[in-house]
């Protein structure tokens, strides 16, 4: 199909040796396809028994004479609108065809069994009284995946439920160990492990995981293990390299004890204990995930243990995300380090760079820009010609 005159410099593209454009619509131009079915529609408007989908054509009759007349007639309209066909796909004369994904006969309609894909598994209820097996699988690039399945007799097997989900930027970078102990906690929390290569089920789940952490599996399972959580924390806050249990024992029970004598947060715990989202309970103390709410008495204290590496702002941000939580408390950090006069006079001057220009490219790929970047976990290459952009 031409194109006009006036619109073929829409279709221009750029090669090491110049500037080229398309006389004829492009295969894979949206316009084309579109351009292509009107005109094919139109040539063949008016013929009788005759099916058209996009370039597939079907001719049908009762008897063999008029079914060759209306052979004949597509035959003509094809050669008077400059339609050609393909003479290995013409079938003249058959029982049966395959059409469309379907195949036609005198019996009646019938799906193509190659376009059939597998059924998926049907899913079995679940029943207490059988063994019981969970399985679960990683992949370090993707995702987790896990089954949960029941022995209904002689080693047979039957999936009551599966699931997957992408692994966050975080949990991307752990450790084979930490991963697959993830991979077992949040199985459990949604729903006798083998060996991977017995995981007929779960590799497919882990290497192409179908959905994204969502809340729930962020703080899925934190109650189950909210005292050692605790105790991790405050070590992380508070202990140096040479303290000793006996000091994480009294930092857990000045904690305890500020939080009795604090009314506000005597009344979170009562919230928290009676249903309040996203924190748990750890006897007295109150847990915001994986991080301790500080009392008000003991976040000055905290605060400033959080900042005694005196690693500025954001760095002292991360430290506390892993360990402490109060409402408020990325903005008392800015504060505090912004008055800390040792920071401000010893902090890095940031100069600020000239900006160095290059001369401008004065032909096609003369002067290109390429660089690395990660989308979907994919990475990919763009290049830029700095011309024409």
């Amino acid at each position: 199909m031409k194109l006009t005159e006036e619109d073929r410099h829409f279709t221009t593209f750029i090669t090491p040796y110049g500037w080229f454009l398309h006389y004829r619509g492009p295969m894979g131009f949206t316009a084309t396809g579109d351009t292509f079915c009107l005109r094919g529609d139109m040539a063949l408007q008016g013929v009788q028994n005759c099916v058209k989908v996009i370039d597939n054509l079907l001719l049908y009759d009762e008897d063999y004479i008029t079914y060759l007349h209306h052979i004949h007639e597509v035959l003509t309209r094809c050669r008077k609108f400059w339609i050609t066909l393909n003479k290995d796909k013409f079938v003249v004369v058959t029982p049966t065809v395959n059409f469309c994904g379907y195949n036609l006969s005198g019996d009646g309609i019938s799906a193509d069994q190659q376009n059939l894909s597998p059924c998926p598994p049907v899913l079995a209820l679940f029943d207490q009284d059988l063994p019981t097996v969970l399985q679960t699988d990683v992949s370090h690039l993707n995702g987790i995946g896990y089954a949960l399945l029941q022995d209904h007799g002689n080693g047979h097997l039957h999936l009551v439920q599966c699931g997957s989900h992408f692994l966050t930027d975080a949990e991307a970078h752990y450790a084979t160990i930490k991963l697959e102990m993830l991979a077992i906690v949040s199985a459990m929390t949604k729903s006798v492990r083998r060996a991977g290569k017995l995981l007929c089920v779960l590799v497919p789940l882990s290497r192409a995981p179908v959905s994204y952490p969502t809340q729930e599996d962020e703080f899925s399972g934190v109650s189950s293990a909210v005292h050692l959580r605790t105790v991790i924390a405050m070590n992380t806050v508070t202990l140096s390299n040479e303290s000793s249990a006996q000091d994480a024992n009294k930092i857990l029970q000045d904690l305890r004890d500020a939080a009795r004598a604090d009314p506000a947060y005597t009344r979170l715990l009562d919230c928290v204990t009676s249903g309040l989202p996203r924190m748990v309970t750890d006897g007295d103390l109150v847990l915001y995930g994986a991080r301790v709410v500080v009392p008000a008495t003991l976040r000055r204290r905290t605060l400033s243990h959080l900042h005694d590496s005196h690693r500025g702002v954001e760095a002292t941000k991360c430290r506390a995300r892993q360990s402490v939580f109060w409402p408020g408390i990325d903005y008392d950090i800015v504060n505090m380090v912004r008055a800390y006069k040792a920071c401000q006079i010893l902090q890095p001057s940031q100069q600020q760079e000239s900006l160095i220009n290059d001369a401008n490219p004065t032909r096609p790929f003369e002067s290109v820009s390429a660089d690395f970047f990660v989308v979907t976990r994919k990475a990919c290459l763009v290049v830029a010609d700095r011309l024409s952009g």
